[in-house]
């Protein structure tokens, strides 16, 4: 089943990525780098807001949605409790469009 999953996952991403990046002049490696990451940052597709497969934070090109978790970090440790962090994660019209934003990102 996990296999099937797998599978499921790389034939709906990997024609997309082979197209965006195949636009941009870039090779198979980055192919499989952006595959992988993205495999690796939504559990083969299982968990996917707004087109963004990779994790990337701040504003898409269709806006972005925020996640709120409650955890402790060096500051709130200090004082022996938890606190909020928002964060913000672009979303992205297309698959497509998260292809670009994944490159440029790379490439910052």
């Amino acid at each position: 089943m996990l296999r099937d999953q797998k599978q499921a996952f790389a034939k709906k991403l990997a024609p997309h990525i082979a197209r965006v990046l195949s636009q941009m002049g870039l090779s198979l490696s980055a192919a499989k780098a952006c595959l992988g990451e993205a495999a690796l940052y939504t559990g083969f597709g299982k968990f996917v807001l707004g087109n963004n497969y990779w994790g990337l934070r701040g504003q898409g090109d269709n806006g972005y949605y925020t996640i709120t978790r409650v955890y402790r970090t060096p500051n709130t440790a200090k004082n022996g409790g938890y606190a909020p962090h928002t964060e913000k994660f672009a979303k992205f019209s297309t698959i497509d469009a998260g292809i670009r934003a994944w490159v440029k990102a790379r490439k910052a």
